[in-house]
């Protein structure tokens, strides 16, 4: 790692959420999902909820009135409680096929996220009963869990991963204040994840050691000494090449350099760990500088293909990783 990632990181963190930015502004106009009356772009239901997280941070970081100008546009009481009928009903749409109904419960930790920066940016609290809902059917799935899922989950790099999951709960329930949830879910993370085996070596857009190690670190109280050696990897510069093999989820592993540096980050601001901080500024950076590989129009013009794999959803992840590094209050929007 160079010696002066850090300070490239800091010099660049700025325009990179301005760049990152580009794309979810875009993809959240389109109608990529007509059947969703307010998340609708962004390809899929998912996306376009975590697409209008995205717009909330970068609204938190640059105080740019665009950006929460933009989720407003979808934002709309009625709508959101249309939306609310689709999420009791947790059917298949056409956006979440057979067999990948785990996305839902993938979208409701974004959506418990996006709930939380939305009213403390506005004081409005309009996505309070969608995110109460979001939050009962993500408890009923953790603490129902028999114990082989809990394994399978906590190993696993995508849509089922339960630490991810968790993650979204706990930043809901502590900013509701839900005392008794708070200590119920830090005891069930510390109960199973402290001597979670490690995940073999499998390819998609979460690395589960390190989201294991995220969730211990914010969740448990003092669990600086419970998550052991956790390995901290190089960034993937060639998504194409022959370490993953052609992996089917190949678009998926443009997210694991942003994804992986929440966890990184976690590890330096628990353990002071400044070479986990440089591997944090290292992913980024890594990741900003394969421009194929998270917008949709890499040369200027609207790629489809590259909307498909990369554009619609990789940005977010690359906004929440920098915002981590960047503690700033909501702007008031009043």
């Amino acid at each position: 790692m160079q010696d002066n990632i850090w300070e490239q990181f800091l010099a660049s963190r700025d325009d990179m959420l301005r760049q990152l930015g580009e794309p979810v502004l875009a993809g959240i106009a389109r109608i990529d999902c007509p059947h969703h009356p307010v998340f609708h772009g962004n390809y899929d239901w998912h996306s376009s909820v975590h697409a209008c997280y995205a717009l909330m941070v970068l609204h938190r970081l640059t105080g740019e009135k665009k950006y929460i100008d933009a989720a407003n546009d979808f934002l709309d009481p009625k709508k959101l409680r249309e939306e609310e009928l689709l999420l009791d009903e947790n059917r298949v749409t056409p956006d979440i096929k057979v067999g990948r109904q785990f996305a839902w419960l993938y979208g409701y930790s974004w959506l418990l996220q996006l709930a939380v920066e939305y009213e403390q940016a506005t004081g409005d609290a309009r996505l309070r009963s969608l995110a109460r809902k979001a939050a009962e059917k993500l408890e009923r799935h953790i603490f129902n869990l028999p114990p082989e899922q809990i394994t399978s989950f906590t190993a696993d790099p995508e849509y089922r991963n339960l630490s991810w999951k968790i993650l979204g709960l706990h930043r809901w329930v502590q900013f509701v204040q839900d005392q008794a949830a708070l200590q119920k879910l830090a005891d069930f993370t510390k109960q199973n994840f402290v001597s979670a085996p490690d995940a073999a070596k499998v390819a998609g857009f979460f690395s589960p050691s390190l989201m294991r190690a995220d969730a211990l670190l914010n969740v448990v109280s003092g669990a600086q000494g419970m998550i052991g050696n956790i390995a901290m990897p190089a960034p993937v510069i060639d998504l194409s090449g022959p370490a993953f093999g052609g992996h089917p989820s190949q678009g998926h592993l443009a997210g694991l350099n942003f994804s992986r540096a929440w966890g990184l980050w976690s590890l330096y601001k628990s353990l002071g760990d400044k070479g986990a901080r440089d591997l944090y500024a290292g992913h980024i950076l890594a990741q900003f500088n394969q421009k194929s590989r998270w917008h949709s129009a890499p040369n200027g013009v609207f790629d489809k293909t590259m909307y498909d794999y990369f554009g619609h959803w990789v940005p977010q992840f690359g906004i929440r990783a920098i915002a981590a590094s960047i503690e700033i209050p909501s702007p008031s929007c009043t």
